[in-house]
C-alpha cells in the first residue's frame, strides 16, 4: 500500500491552488481500493489497485483514440475553460510524484470512451477518483478514467471493452466534488500506479479527433455531410467536396455516430423514422440511443443494427455534390464504403 502523509498533500495543495484556480484539481491517489484515514498518525492510506507488481508490460504505452468526445481543454493551464476541438490548447499537468495523469476539462455530461482496447479491472466508486474505471490491454498497461460523472453499463470486472466504447460521462465525484467537471486520465504499467507515464504525448496524436473524424467515400473522395452545417432534427445527411469542417465531423460513440460540428452534441446519425425498408433516407435527430441510431463501422461498411444486412448507401452512385444517402442491401460496392479519417 503507499502512505500519503495529510501534511504534505495541504502543502501541495496550498502551493498549486493560485495555479489550478477553482478547477479542483487534486494530487491523484492510487486509483482502486477503499480509503482509509488513520486518524491516530495522520496518514491517509490506499491499496495498490493490483496485489502486488505484475510484469513489466511486454510493449510500449499506446493509445488508439482520443478518450473524449466533445470540445474540451486537455491539462490544466489559463484557458482551461476553453473548450476547442483542434487540439491546440492542449497541453500536459502530469507531475511526477504528485499528479500522475493529465486533467482533461470538457462539458460536464460528455461522453467518456475507451481509449485503448482490454479488459475491465476495476469499475466503480472510491473517495479519490469518484467513479471510475481501470482498463488493461494486452501488453499489460492500464489506462484509467476517474471523476466520472456516470458509469456506462457495459464496463463490468472482467468485461473486454472495444476502443471507442462508452465508459461513462465526465463529471467531478471524488476528491473533485464540487470543482470544474473533468476526467482525471492516467496510464500505468498494472500494478504499479507510481510508474505511470506522462499521457501527453500518447493522447498528443489524437487531440483533434475529440470532436469527430470524417467518413470519405471509396467511390468519389467526397465527405458524408450536414449541408449548410443546418443542425436540425430532420435535415438529410448527404454528400459534399470534403473541407475538414465540423459540418462533416461525426464522433462516434460506441455505434452511434454524433455530428462533429453541433458543440450541444445532440443530434446523431439515423435511419429516418426507424424505417428499415429500402431507399430510407439517412438523416440527422435528437440522440436518443434507439436501434435507428445504430450503425456499426465494420470493414469499411457502416451497417445498420435496425436493418441487418442493410448499409449507408450513396443512392444511384451519384458523385454529384448533394448526393443523397440511403439504406440499401451491403454489397460491399465503393458507394457503401468509407475511411474514417483525421480531417486535420
Amino acid at each position: 500500500m503507499r502512505l500519503h502523509h495529510l501534511g504534505t498533500w495541504m502543502a501541495v495543495a496550498a502551493a498549486t491552488a493560485l495555479a489550478l484556480g477553482s478547477t479542483g484539481c487534486v494530487v491523484e491517489d492510487e486509483p482502486a481500493g477503499d480509503l482509509g484515514l488513520d486518524e491516530a498518525d495522520g496518514l491517509q492510506i490506499e491499496d495498490d489497485p493490483d496485489p502486488g507488481y505484475l510484469a513489466a508490460p511486454s510493449c510500449p504505452p499506446r493509445i488508439h483514440r482520443y478518450p473524449l468526445v466533445n470540445a474540451y481543454n486537455n491539462g490544466y493551464d489559463a484557458s482551461w475553460n476553453t473548450f476547442t476541438c483542434t487540439g491546440h490548447l492542449g497541453n500536459s499537468d502530469f507531475i511526477a510524484g504528485q499528479h500522475l495523469g493529465n486533467d482533461i476539462f470538457a462539458p460536464r455530461g460528455t461522453p467518456v470512451v475507451v481509449a485503448k482496447a482490454g479488459r475491465v479491472i476495476n469499475a466503480g466508486y472510491t473517495s479519490i477518483g469518484g467513479n471510475r474505471v481501470s482498463i488493461v490491454d494486452e501488453c499489460g498497461w492500464v489506462t484509467y478514467y476517474a471523476h466520472l460523472d456516470s458509469i456506462a453499463s457495459g464496463m463490468v470486472v472482467g468485461a473486454q471493452v472495444p476502443t471507442g466504447a462508452l465508459v461513462g460521462t465526465l463529471g467531478d465525484t471524488g476528491s473533485a466534488q464540487g470543482t470544474a467537471p473533468h476526467l482525471h486520465f492516467s496510464v500505468y504499467p498494472e500494478g504499479n500506479y507510481n510508474g505511470g507515464v506522462d499521457p501527453f504525448p500518447l493522447l498528443k496524436k489524437y487531440l483533434p479527433t475529440a470532436c469527430g473524424s470524417t467518413y470519405r467515400s471509396h467511390m468519389n473522395g467526397k465527405c458524408i455531410d450536414v449541408p449548410s452545417a443546418n443542425f436540425v432534427a430532420g435535415q438529410r445527411v448527404k454528400m459534399w467536396d470534403c473541407n475538414g469542417s465540423g459540418a462533416q465531423r461525426w464522433r462516434r460513440v460506441g455505434n452511434v455516430h454524433r455530428t462533429g460540428g453541433d458543440m450541444v452534441g445532440g443530434l446523431c446519425m439515423d435511419v429516418a423514422g426507424g424505417n428499415p425498408a429500402n431507399l430510407t433516407p439517412i438523416q440527422l435527430w435528437h440522440c436518443n440511443g434507439a436501434t435507428p441510431q445504430a450503425f456499426q463501422y465494420v470493414n469499411k461498411e457502416l451497417r445498420s443494427v435496425l436493418a441487418p444486412g442493410k448499409c449507408v448507401d450513396i443512392a444511384g452512385w451519384n458523385s454529384a455534390n448533394g448526393a443523397e444517402l440511403i439504406l440499401w442491401p451491403c454489397t460491399g460496392a465503393a458507394n457503401q464504403r468509407w475511411d474514417y479519417i483525421n480531417p486535420i
